[in-house]
């Protein structure tokens, strides 16, 4: 099943049996994206900055860096300005 990102602009960039690749645009209209999925991610910021919140952590991330949230780790995203976000997730367990 897809990720449904409500009524922020989002791709499906790449979708098979085993990862899903999304990506996901901040404005100023929609600053911000919070959720807790399911599966582990690994969050991209490929256009500007975001502020990242987890119950672990609050870090400010740039253009080209990454991080991994498990699964299940409830998040909120935001960003000043416009931003854009690569987000990739499995689409089953591993084995």
């Amino acid at each position: 099943m897809k990720t449904d990102f409500g009524c922020l602009s989002n791709r499906c960039l790449f979708c098979n049996h085993c990862l899903e690749a999304h990506l996901v645009g901040l404005s100023t209209s929609q600053p911000e994206y919070r959720d807790c999925l399911a599966k582990p991610i690994t969050l991209l910021v490929t256009f500007g900055i975001v502020e990242l919140e987890t119950p672990q952590e609050n870090k400010t991330f740039h253009e080209g860096e990454s991080t991994h949230l498990p699964a299940n780790t409830p998040f909120h995203i935001r960003s000043k300005h416009s931003a854009d976000l690569m987000l990739l997730m499995g689409t089953r367990s591993a084995a």
